[in-house]
């Protein structure tokens, strides 16, 4: 039944595509596209960048094996996606049976766990696996845990489930919280007992943290994110606080009410708060009593208690407070924590159903009308899932001054072919966050791509002067001298963007380009190489490596990256004149020919090629043959030079 739930509520989004982040996590990332190379996924960061603090191989192995089975279609994905899902609610269900043997308690736990549309974001996203994967081992972690007492490989599952849920995603090292969570509100008042005999099997799940903790520092060269990458940045633990009572008072509002939903919240959704304020004041009362009234109920009512305490620990390492993170507050982290509240809500719908018939009556009512209604609220919220275009409208919908979304509506308006309402939502985006360098990046990118470089300039310059570690902006600052024609400049502004981050396949490209336009062979040859290695299925940089193999006199390497170069991209008659002119270097005429003749084919009015194959003919010893292309040569172009000094070579000289 549950699993029919599931799909009814999120069928819609088996038709959708992949959105936002999804790009850069599974699209960009080619380490995805071989089960046989998977081994190099745990030497990655996530997201192609070590900065951000992320390390989830786990998480892109999944990945990697959607790949293997369906390639880049989507709907594997989110089948894979909606699969989890279901399964979760299933081992949800096992788990308050074990702690509460009711059949209503743990039946209506999972249904609501099923239609809660606080889920959307985690399910319909198709990154949001994070949060469905590491649930899932850390649910099987938790069952496997509650039989660890009669069988010592259940205890070993456990710790194997909880150290694979930490290579899906940092923030499931809140288990170890979770079982002494679970365990003390068991034990009720003899928890310490409970606690000090269970101390050496919990001993090793920190072991297991501390081993997962290591690997990480090691492949991420850091502990946790950047101060860059995170969203109060330099800011004090006070101001954090302040504004985190007014997220968690969202977050609550999020699991009792779900109706007003962000898929980005910033602090144009959640100000900023440094004083202490009357509203940051009475946020702070509404989350003690929570907590009091969870810490109250230890001794009334343990399985209410540990459902409002779970929340707590479960949110704990994503709060801002201990640390610092990459996001304000985000809906998708409420998949875990918000198990808590479904079972209080089951708990107490199961308590009105003993009390009568009439309130027997009313508790199936309700239950009924919670899961039409979550159901459609979900299935509704869905479609801002569904592609990117749905989701920039939700956002600027949900949020109207969130720069982000601001920026991707101009970007999406850009797209559509209106840069004037584009120019003014960049704009408006820099009103909105004057103190932020991306606004005005994004507007410099924008002049970039309508050719107005000089524009663009003090754009990138204001960037960097608000935040001086911002790399892309420099990288940009180098494209605006590539373009105004100042070539060292712009190698050294590339330079500086390359160094501070993880680069980017096309901008190694860019840089490879600029090297060789400078003549430094050497250097284009080692950025080409690298852009290859993070993106090997682009013609252009085959054939621009090919180009610098060629003139430091590699020319049997040229051809593999030439040839790697039509291949693919057959129908680009230019691959096949660059490819042709390469093989005459080597002395093979005959390749050659039939390499113009393609290049002919594709495009028949063009003069290089026809020059060339004139040329080829010439080595060949076909002299009327060659006279015939460059005659032709110069009837399409009657200023090609070489076409007429190739013809003059023809001519017979005169006797005597």
């Amino acid at each position: 039944m549950v699993f029919v739930i599931v799909f009814v509520c999120y069928g819609n989004t088996l038709s959708a595509g992949f959105v936002q982040d999804d790009h850069i996590v599974i699209l960009q990332d080619l380490s995805l596209r071989s089960l046989s190379q998977a081994y190099k996924i745990f030497s990655l960061p996530y997201w192609g960048n070590a900065e951000n603090g992320a390390y989830r191989p786990l998480t892109s192995l999944s990945f990697a094996l959607n790949y293997a089975i369906g390639g880049l279609n989507p709907f594997g994905y989110h089948l894979g996606n909606l699969l989890l899902h279901a399964l979760n609610c299933c081992l949800i269900g096992l788990i308050v049976w074990k702690y509460r043997p009711k059949w209503m308690t743990a039946l209506v736990t999972m249904l609501l766990f099923a239609i809660h549309p606080i889920h959307t974001e985690a399910v319909s996203q198709l990154v949001g696996r994070t949060e469905l994967l590491s649930t899932f081992l850390m649910l099987v972690a938790w069952l496997a845990w509650l039989s660890a007492q009669r069988h010592r490989s259940a205890y070993i599952l456990s710790l194997g489930c909880s150290l694979s849920a930490l290579f899906v995603k940092e923030s499931a090292i809140v288990f170890i919280g979770v079982l002494v969570l679970s365990e003390g509100c068991a034990a009720g008042r003899q928890w310490r007992t409970q606690l000090r005999s269970h101390l050496p099997q919990l001993a090793g799940f920190f072991m297991v943290a501390c081993g997962y903790l290591v690997v990480r520092v090691l492949v991420l060269k850091q502990f946790g994110a950047s101060l860059n990458y995170t969203m109060f940045r330099d800011a004090p633990l006070t101001t954090r606080l302040f504004t985190m009572n007014l997220g968690f008072v969202r977050y609550f509002e999020l699991l009792v009410w779900p109706t007003r939903f962000c898929s980005d919240y910033d602090f144009s959704v959640i100000p900023l708060q440094t004083t202490l304020s009357v509203k940051v004041l009475l946020s702070a009362v509404c989350v003690l009593g929570v907590l009091a009234t969870g810490i109250g109920l230890l001794w009334r009512n343990r399985l209410c208690a540990g459902a409002i305490l779970f929340f707590f620990v479960t949110i704990s390492i994503v709060s801002n407070i201990a640390l610092p993170t990459g996001i304000l507050i985000a809906e998708r982290v409420l998949y875990f924590p918000s198990i808590g509240v479904c079972v209080l809500a089951a708990y107490g719908l199961e308590r009105l159903s003993t009390q009568g018939s009439a309130a027997k009556a009313m508790a199936w009512s309700g239950l009924t009308m919670l899961v039409l209604l979550g159901g459609w609220q979900t299935w509704q919220r869905n479609f801002a899932w569904k592609d990117d275009r749905a989701w920039i409208l939700a956002l600027t919908m949900d949020a109207p001054n969130n720069p982000k979304g601001v920026m991707a509506l101009a970007a999406l308006r850009a797209q559509e072919g209106n840069p004037g309402e584009a120019e003014k939502l960049f704009r408006h985006a820099i009103e909105l966050a004057p103190d932020r360098g991306s606004p005005y990046e994004a507007l410099g990118n924008f002049y970039l791509s309508q050719a107005r470089p000089a524009e663009a300039r003090p754009l990138f310059e204001k960037a960097l002067r608000i935040q001086p570690r911002l790399t892309s902006a420099h990288i940009g600052l180098g494209r605006v001298f590539a373009r105004t024609g100042n070539l060292q400049q712009a190698v050294s502004e590339y330079q500086i963007g390359l160094s501070g981050k993880s680069p980017k396949a096309n901008e190694l490209a860019e840089y490879g380009v600029l090297l060789s336009q400078t003549g430094n062979l050497d250097g284009a040859l080692e950025a080409f190489t690298r852009s290859l290695s993070l993106q090997p299925e682009v013609a252009e940089t085959q054939s621009n490596l090919g180009l610098v193999l060629k003139k430091l006199g590699r020319i049997d390497e040229a051809l593999v990256h030439l040839r790697q170069a039509v291949r693919l991209e057959p129908d680009n008659p230019t691959g096949y004149v660059t490819l042709g002119t390469t093989l005459l270097s080597a002395r093979q005429p005959a390749a050659a020919a039939e390499t113009f003749a393609k290049a002919i084919s594709l495009k028949p009015d063009f003069a290089e090629a026809h020059n060339n194959l004139g040329v080829a003919f010439m080595q060949l010893n076909q002299p009327e043959n060659a006279r015939h292309e460059f005659e032709t040569a110069l009837h399409l172009n009657p200023q090609s030079e070489s076409a007429q000094r190739n013809l003059e070579k023809l001519q017979p000289k005169p006797k005597g």
